[in-house]
């Protein structure tokens, strides 16, 4: 299942990333979510069976394509205005 309603996608080798906003069929409140206020989430998903490797609350939403990968690292412009380097442990 995919949690995230998705705002950027990046793959990196055999990593696909999913980043925007929170994604369940049952929210009363559509309009805010999709707007951003109620945070992001970005989603890890292998992609050679789709499964989902890890998720990463964040406390906005990535702009609209405004995700990379480099150098072992995913960097996300966020709509609030930062920028978030993050890499695995």
């Amino acid at each position: 299942d995919i949690d995230v309603r998705p705002r950027a996608i990046v793959r990196a080798g055999d990593l696909l990333f999913l980043g925007g906003t929170p994604y369940s069929p049952n929210q009363v409140d559509l309009a805010a979510t999709y707007e951003g206020a109620k945070g992001g989430l970005v989603s890890v998903m292998s992609t050679s069976n789709a499964e989902k490797i890890a998720e990463q609350s964040l406390d906005s939403p990535p702009v609209w394509d405004g995700m990379a990968a480099a150098n072992g690292r995913l960097y996300i412009s966020l709509e609030s205005g930062s920028l978030l380097s993050l890499k695995s442990e």
